[in-house]
């Protein structure tokens, strides 16, 4: 839990009233470090330009065994499609389904790979698809 969010909890005493969020931040902390690690072992070998980002509830830190999946894998240099950048969404997708968590969200905007150009050139007013 974000070491604010948690002294606040402590100090206004509703450290019993907040179950679902403390169950929430170790969900959202397993599945990072599930992925993370899932993510090392299949490319331990490969020195491919790219990260991979949480995004939503994983990210905030409060998912759920009900939630969906987003993530972004930005890829540095002309990678975008390759055979790396399908093997990181196929190890994502199998982490995904071990972790029994839902498909990214449905509007086409998570679960996939941009460009670390075309990510920042679109944060912001209407182009936002971050």
């Amino acid at each position: 839990m974000h070491p604010v969010l948690a002294e606040a909890i402590k100090n206004l005493g509703i450290a019993n009233q907040v179950p679902s969020l403390r169950e929430a931040h170790v969900w959202s902390e397993k599945v990072i470090e599930d992925s993370k690690r899932g993510l090392q072992k299949a490319f331990a070998d490969v020195a491919v330009p790219l990260d991979v980002v949480a995004l939503g509830s994983v990210a905030r830190r409060e998912a759920s065994t009900e939630s969906d999946f987003d993530y972004l894998v930005i890829a540095h240099g002309n990678i975008k499609e390759s055979r790396a950048t399908r093997r990181v969404i196929a190890a994502l997708n199998g982490i995904r389904t071990d972790l029994g968590l839902e498909l990214p969200g449905p509007t086409g905007t998570f679960g996939r790979v941009v460009s670390a150009p075309e990510m920042a050139e679109r944060i912001g007013l209407q182009d936002d698809t971050n």
